[in-house]
């Protein structure tokens, strides 16, 4: 790995979310260290990891991506992107606005998800 590549957690319940989010990210530079279909998981990969970004999209079993969000930010282990449904964030899990790094709404194109990872 050079020092050029950023290393990327990705944490989605769904199998075609999280590798719609890999090969996103990949493109951007992005090499993917670690991925999660729960929030324990994702956590603890990123606490392993140190990754330059850590991408959630709420729910997550075991540990919701507004815990684990509010965790990463926290202990400053690594900036977050959180990814919401099309219409904005779930009522189910609501996030505080000052644990997200950067929003990234569904569907999202590759131009919102490289400003959304900027934004991190």
């Amino acid at each position: 790995m050079t020092s050029q590549q950023r290393r990327v957690v990705i944490a989605a319940r769904e199998d075609r979310l999280r590798r719609s989010l890999r090969e996103g990210l990949e493109s951007l530079g992005y090499v993917t260290w670690g991925e999660a279909s729960d929030g324990l998981a994702a956590l603890s990969q990123a606490r392993r990891a140190r990754p330059h970004l850590v991408v959630l999209a709420p729910p997550l079993p075991s540990l919701d991506g507004a815990q684990v969000a509010e965790t990463l930010i926290r202990s400053e282990i690594a900036p977050v992107v959180l990814v919401a449904p099309e219409g904005g964030p779930s009522e189910e899990a609501p996030v505080r606005e000052e644990t997200v790094c950067a929003p990234l709404l569904q569907p999202f194109s590759r131009s919102s998800l490289a400003e959304a990872a900027g934004l991190a």
